[in-house]
C-alpha cells in the first residue's frame, strides 16, 4: 500500500523548463531539447530529494478534452504551442519513462484530472499526497493529507497559502473561481467580478448557489444585474474548474512504486539526446562496480556516433572515462576507449589542418 504519493504535473514543467533555458540547447541530430534537459534534471532532483514511496508524472494530451464539449469556446483563446517546442513534448515523456517513472495521460482529460483522480485514490487508500505545482487549479484538491509543492519556488502550498490566494479556503476554491472566472483559459465567469469580490459574496452567502439565488439582494446595481444574467455563465465556469476525480484511469496506483532508474535503459537515452553533464554527473555517484557496468553501456553507446559529434557533445564523459585505471577493465574496453580517443584527436588535427589551409585528412567515424 503505498504511503507518500507524489504526483508532478509533467505539462507545467515542460513550458517553464522551455521558457527557462536557453534555445541553443540541441542534441546531436539538431533537435532542440531544452525543455527536455530542464523537465529531466528537475525530475531528477525532485525524485532524489522526496521521501515519497510512489510517484508520477502526469501530462495533457491534444488541446480538445471534455470541456470543450461544455464550452467550445475554452482554452480557444491560447496561441499554439511554439513549433521547436513540439517535437520536445515526445521526449519528455520519453525521459520519464527511462527514469523508471510512471508516466500518465488519457484522451479527453487533462493532466489535473488525473492528478485529482488519482489523489483521492489516494487518500482513500490512507497515502499522503504531495501534488507537485503551482497551477492555481489545483488548489481545491488541498486539504487534509494533500498539500502542493511549488518545486521552482521550493514553496509548500497548503489550506492557509490557498486562502491568501483565493480569500476562502481550498473547500470553496471552484465557488469563487466560478464567479471571476479564468481569462487565461477563457473560463467565463461574472463580468465585472474579480477574485476578491467573489471571495467576499462566497464568504457572505456561503456558496455560489446561495449567491446566485440571492442576487436580487445584492445592493451594487452593476453587481446585481450582472449576476442575475450571467448566472448560466457562473455555472458553466463552475462545470469547467471542477477538476474530475473519477477518470477512467488504466494504470493504478500500485504501478508509481518508485524504483532507480536503469542504466541499460538510462545511459542510451542520455547518449541520443547529447546530456554530457548528466552522464557525468550521475556516474560519478556510483560505485566503484557500479561505475564498471555504466561505462561500458556510455562505451558502447558513444562508439556508434560519428567522431565530429564525439568532442562537441561528450567531452566531459570522455575525460571521465579517460581518468579510468585501464588495467581494471578488459581488453574490449580499453580497444572501444582508445578508438574515441583515436576520434576526437583526428578530428582536431582535421580542424587545425582546414584553418591553417593545410589538406585536411578523412574524417574517423566510428560506426
Amino acid at each position: 500500500m503505498p504511503r507518500h504519493v507524489f504526483l508532478i504535473d509533467g505539462s507545467g514543467f515542460i513550458f517553464r523548463a522551455y521558457h527557462a533555458l536557453p534555445k541553443e540547447m540541441t542534441r546531436p541530430d539538431g533537435t532542440l531539447v531544452n525543455a527536455v534537459y530542464g523537465f529531466t534534471t528537475m525530475i531528477m532532483k525532485l525524485v532524489e530529494e522526496t521521501d515519497a514511496d510512489h510517484i508520477a508524472v502526469l501530462f495533457d494530451t491534444a488541446r480538445r478534452t471534455f470541456r470543450n464539449d461544455i464550452y467550445p469556446a475554452y482554452k480557444a483563446n491560447r496561441p499554439p504551442p511554439p513549433d521547436d517546442l513540439i517535437p520536445q513534448f515526445a521526449l519528455v515523456r520519453e525521459a520519464t519513462r527511462a527514469l523508471n517513472i510512471a508516466a500518465v495521460e488519457l484522451a479527453g482529460y487533462e493532466a489535473d484530472d488525473l492528478i485529482a483522480t488519482y489523489t483521492r485514490q489516494a487518500r482513500e487508500a490512507g497515502a499522503e499526497v504531495t501534488i507537485v505545482s503551482s497551477d492555481k487549479d489545483m488548489m481545491q484538491l488541498v486539504g487534509e493529507g494533500v498539500t502542493m509543492l511549488d518545486a521552482m519556488k521550493n514553496r509548500r502550498i497548503g489550506p492557509e497559502q490557498v486562502r491568501d490566494k483565493f480569500g476562502v479556503g481550498p473547500d470553496r476554491v471552484i465557488d469563487v473561481q466560478a464567479l471571476a472566472g479564468d481569462s487565461s483559459d477563457n473560463v467565463p465567469g461574472v463580468a465585472g467580478i474579480g477574485v476578491k469580490t467573489a471571495a467576499a459574496l462566497i464568504n457572505e452567502y456561503g456558496d455560489l448557489d446561495t449567491v446566485l439565488a440571492r442576487a436580487g439582494e445584492i445592493k451594487q446595481p452593476k453587481r446585481r444585474q450582472a449576476l442575475i444574467e450571467q448566472a448560466g455563465n457562473a455555472r458553466i465556469s463552475r462545470d469547467l474548474v471542477t477538476l474530475r476525480d473519477d477518470v477512467p484511469v488504466d494504470e493504478s496506483l500500485d504501478l508509481f512504486s518508485k524504483n532507480p532508474w536503469k542504466a541499460e535503459d538510462f545511459v542510451p537515452w542520455l547518449v541520443e539526446q547529447g546530456f554530457d553533464s548528466i552522464i557525468v554527473r550521475e556516474r560519478n555517484k556510483l560505485s566503484d562496480g557500479q561505475q564498471e557496468i555504466f561505462d561500458q553501456i556510455i562505451l558502447m553507446e558513444l562508439i556508434k556516433l560519428p567522431s565530429r559529434l564525439l568532442k562537441k557533445y561528450f567531452e566531459k564523459t570522455i575525460s571521465a572515462l579517460s581518468d579510468i585505471e585501464n588495467s581494471t577493465r578488459d581488453n574490449e574496453f580499453k580497444v572501444a576507449l582508445a578508438k574515441i580517443k583515436k576520434a576526437v584527436n583526428d578530428e582536431a588535427i582535421d580542424a587545425s589542418a582546414e584553418s591553417d589551409g593545410s589538406p585536411a585528412g578523412t574524417a574517423y567515424e566510428l560506426v
